[in-house]
């Protein structure tokens, strides 16, 4: 403050200090952000990281663009992922993901008798994880579950949310502040993204990788879709999640499906389970002409089938997200009990249908008015339009 006033005849090393300070220092200044952007870069490019997003098929679809991110900024980062076997066909052979350790959920429930046996198979697995050697180790699902394989990874640093579920920060030496769990403020996948920022990624920018289809994929799925009219425009319809109250009144799905299946090709979409759920839907319809593929498609036919559709219509479903990680079909969400803004389908183009009231979002699995009024006033009319 005072060298600006001083006077150089009396006070001649000030003048030399002058000099230096803003010859030298101030354009040195410059240089400084640049040459630690760099070296953060040595340093992060040969790192090995761990990604623990265990379930469901949505959230990991939500986690990949944290992947990419590194990835696009890191080349040479090794990047592992620790995941539940009903969610980790995206994962199989997806080219941002180094190596994958699949957790047998599935066998493990049903031989829940074999208690010590299914442990003994857990231990080996985090074994595996420990001779890898990791760095860093990224707990994105912050449950007590994630934490836990977070925490045995053996990784020095163990990121987490700040504000997570079942004391999972516990677990964890370092805290992003990345809002509410449930906050509303931001989609899921941005605040994903703020691990990517605090590991020094400049380009956040949302882009997904997918395993690629096989030819054997896409002869199969043109044999599902051989009876559609190629002049037509094609909807998928995916009615079916596993929270029962994001689902959709079927009379109204039967509305949709009188509208579009005559001047269309309408396709529905859903697990073996969702058959009956599809049934009903058609039996509320007067006009029946449409293909379902309940039970005919796994994940990657499943993504073959959204590439080839101009529009998808859904609940908040993994199908939706899965819809929105490919390029193609416009995503139209019909949101209850979740929040459009934290779970809507993310992308340019997508849309939300939710309905004005009081209680949502509530993000309860199961309605306290057993009406499922959020799902209730959404009208099929509102759709129709936006469709069209």
């Amino acid at each position: 403050v005072c060298i600006p006033f001083l006077d150089y005849k009396n006070y001649p090393l000030m003048y030399f200090y002058d000099i230096i300070f803003f010859r030298y220092f101030v354009p040195l200044k410059k240089v400084i952000p640049p040459v630690i952007r760099y070296t953060t870069w040595l340093i992060m490019n040969n790192k090995r990281i761990l990604i623990t997003r265990l379930s469901a098929l949505g959230d990991v679809i939500h986690t990949i663009p944290l992947v990419c991110a590194l990835k696009r900024q890191f080349p040479g980062v090794f990047i592992g992922w620790v995941v539940e076997d009903k969610a980790c066909a995206v994962l199989v052979n997806n080219p941002v993901v180094d190596k994958l350790y699949i957790l047998p959920k599935k066998k493990w429930k049903k031989n829940r008798a074999n208690f010590f046996g299914n442990m003994r198979e857990f231990f080996s697995i985090i074994a595996e994880i420990k001779r890898d050697n990791y760095d860093i180790a990224i707990d994105v699902q912050g449950l007590l579950k994630s934490a836990c394989v977070n925490f045995l990874s053996g990784a020095k640093r163990r990121l987490s949310h700040k504000h997570t579920r079942e004391f999972a920060f516990l677990f964890a030496n370092e805290l992003i502040d990345s809002g509410a769990e449930f906050s509303c403020s931001e989609h899921i996948i941005e605040r994903n993204l703020r691990f990517a920022a605090y590991l020094g990624c400049n380009d956040l920018s949302v882009h997904y990788s997918l395993p690629y289809s096989k030819e054997e994929d896409k002869m199969y799925v043109s044999s599902l879709m051989k009876s559609l009219d190629k002049n037509k425009k094609t909807i998928v319809f995916s009615p079916a999640t596993t929270w029962e109250n994001k689902h959709w009144l079927p009379e109204y799905w039967g509305t949709l499906l009188d509208e579009f299946s005559k001047r269309c090709n309408v396709i529905f979409t859903g697990m073996k389970a969702d058959e009956e759920l599809i049934s009903q839907i058609i039996s509320f319809s007067k006009n029946k002409e449409c293909l379902s593929l309940a039970g005919k498609t796994d994940i990657i036919s499943l993504l073959e089938v959204f590439r080839r559709a101009d529009i998808v219509v859904s609940v908040d479903s993994g199908s939706a997200h899965l819809a929105c990680s490919v390029d193609k079909p416009k995503v139209l969400c019909i949101i209850g009990p979740t929040s459009e803004k934290r779970n809507g389908p993310f992308g340019k183009g997508n849309f939300s249908f939710v309905a004005d009231i009081s209680c949502r979002p509530c993000f309860k699995k199961k309605c306290a008015g057993n009406n499922i009024e959020c799902m209730r006033r959404i009208q099929p009319a509102s759709v129709i339009e936006h469709i069209n």
